[in-house]
């Protein structure tokens, strides 16, 4: 079993996008892809990192540990997942942030962000500490990302999310698939950028998976619905590929300027991997949701 790789992880990654789920800071140099796990308490900057560290002996050890204690498990990216959030529930209630703690009938205190039961003798210490800190900052990130997910100031994008599917890799070919924007009646709206997080990231990518067309801000008005395209394509990369994609606006009379992020993802099987039911659902949900052409 690898041994977990001493990381840039928790130092590199942004704290703009932990607290509000984009970055909007010019030449920020911090990571905006984030892969956390609950499990471990930290962030991992790639679905690899993510991948090497869950394989990792100091993340199997942690799951042993909290074996019967109920501890979260390992988010679901987003990137960032990054949709972080694939999975809604939340057995603790504390993603809203409204039940941090609550006092229980022993007079302990439990703790929702760390799903500990906590004696009142050790609270303070409990609070203070480095490990609640962290996982104090990843229920702040997810919050933030569900609340960068929301429509808001009289825009409207219908799709929740694109989905690409699954797909066999060796007859793979890119495609395309749209988002749809509407303005309120009354409005008037300036789209000035769309980008995807990665293309934001330090390092950037020279072979993006996930790219679209944007030259210059546009006004957007009611009436007609407005199309940004995102483009699939891997490359012959296997595997599960997932950004997310940041529309920023500024509403002309309130004068503010403001985001709404989408994920999108997509997965590229070997051919060890593929079955009949993952090449063909996805592919058809898809095309008849999007309009794509099947050929």
């Amino acid at each position: 079993m690898p041994r977990d790789t001493p990381s840039r992880f928790n130092r590199e990654v942004c704290p703009e996008t932990i607290t509000t789920g984009s970055c909007t800071t010019p030449g920020c140099a911090k990571q905006h892809s984030i892969f956390p796990c609950e499990v471990c308490a930290q962030f991992c900057i790639s679905r690899k990192d993510l991948e090497q560290h869950t394989n990792s002996r100091k993340h199997q050890n942690k799951l042993n540990e909290s074996s019967g204690a109920s501890l979260p498990g390992v988010a679901r990216s987003t990137t960032t997942g990054n949709s972080v959030l694939d999975d809604d529930s939340d057995d603790d209630g504390s993603v809203d942030g409204s039940e941090a703690v609550s006092t229980l009938s022993s007079g302990a205190i439990r703790c929702h962000t760390c799903n500990k039961n906590i004696s009142l003798d050790r609270w303070a210490n409990h609070s203070k500490s480095k490990d609640h800190a962290k996982r104090e900052k990843i229920q702040t990130y997810k919050v933030a990302l569900r609340e960068s997910e929301m429509n808001k100031m009289d825009v409207v994008i219908r799709e929740d999310a694109l989905d690409f599917g699954v797909f066999d890799g060796k007859i793979f070919r890119s495609r395309s698939a749209t988002f749809h924007i509407d303005v309120a009646a009354g409005e008037e709206i300036i789209l000035h950028e769309v980008r995807t997080v990665s293309s934001t990231n330090p390092s950037g990518t020279r072979h993006p998976i996930f790219s679209l067309k944007f030259s210059e801000p546009k006004r957007l008005g009611h009436g007609p619905v407005h199309n940004v395209a995102i483009n699939f394509d891997p490359k012959g990369r296997q595997g599960r590929h997932e950004d997310r994609v940041q529309f920023i606006f500024e509403h002309v009379h309130a004068n503010q300027r403001f985001v709404i992020t989408r994920p999108v993802r997509g997965t590229v099987n070997g051919v060890e991997e593929k079955t009949q039911s993952a090449q063909s659902a996805p592919v058809s949900r898809i095309q008849d949701r999007l309009g794509l052409d099947p050929g």
